[in-house]
C-alpha cells in the first residue's frame, strides 16, 4: 500500500471526479451510482472506503480505479504519481501533513488538561449559581460566574482548528492555520 500522504485527500478526490465532497466521512457512492448521500464511508486516517450498498471497499487507489474504471498504473498517474518512479512529495502537501500531525499530537497532549479545565469551570459555575441564588447582589458570585465564561471562545476556536485539519484540503488548511496563528500566536 502506498503512503497515504502521497495520495490526494478524500475531498480532493471527490472534487476531481465531479462528486460532492464527503460530509462527516459519508458520501454518495459513485461506483454504483446510488442516490443515498450516506452509503459510502471514507476514513482519511486509514485511507480506506466502504460502500454499504454495493459492498465495494479498499484504499484510495482501489476507489479511484473502481470509480473511474482505471487500471492501477492509470490510477497512479491520475494521482500525479509516475509508475516505476520514486514519488516526489509536494511541499504544500508535506507542510499540510506536518500541521495535521502536530495538531493531532497537540490535541492528545492537552485532552486531559481541557477536560480538567471544563470540570473546574463547571464547579465554578455551580458555586457561582448557588451564591447568586442566595444573594443576587453577591459581587463575588458575579465574579465567579464571569470567570466561568473566560476563555470559552478561544477553546472552541482551537477545537474547530483541529477538526478543520481533517476536513479541508491542503491549501485551505494552510490558510486556516495561518489565521489561527495570527489569533493565538506561534
Amino acid at each position: 500500500m502506498l503512503e497515504q500522504h502521497l495520495l490526494p485527500r478524500w475531498p480532493e478526490i471527490f472534487r476531481r471526479i465531479g462528486e460532492p465532497e464527503p460530509r462527516r466521512n459519508r458520501a454518495r457512492c459513485p461506483i454504483h451510482g446510488g442516490e443515498s448521500l450516506y452509503s459510502l464511508s471514507v476514513d482519511e486516517g486509514k485511507g480506506v472506503f466502504h460502500c454499504f450498498v454495493c459492498h465495494a471497499g479498499g484504499d484510495k487507489l482501489d476507489f479511484i480505479q473502481q470509480a473511474l474504471r482505471l487500471d492501477f498504473k492509470d490510477a497512479l498517474r491520475w494521482c500525479g504519481l509516475e509508475p516505476g518512479q520514486p514519488p516526489k512529495l509536494n511541499p504544500l502537501r508535506a507542510r499540510a501533513q506536518m500541521i495535521r500531525e502536530n495538531l493531532r499530537a497537540w490535541k492528545r497532549r492537552i485532552g486531559r488538561q481541557s477536560r480538567d479545565l471544563l470540570a473546574a469551570r463547571h464547579e465554578l459555575e455551580v458555586c457561582a449559581v448557588e451564591r447568586l441564588e442566595a444573594d443576587r447582589d453577591d459581587e463575588a458570585g458575579w465574579q465567579l460566574l464571569a470567570a466561568t465564561f473566560k476563555g470559552y471562545d478561544r477553546d472552541e476556536h482551537i477545537a474547530d482548528a483541529v477538526d478543520l485539519a481533517d476536513e479541508h484540503d491542503d491549501a485551505e488548511l494552510l490558510r486556516v492555520y495561518s489565521q489561527f496563528r495570527g489569533c493565538y500566536g506561534p
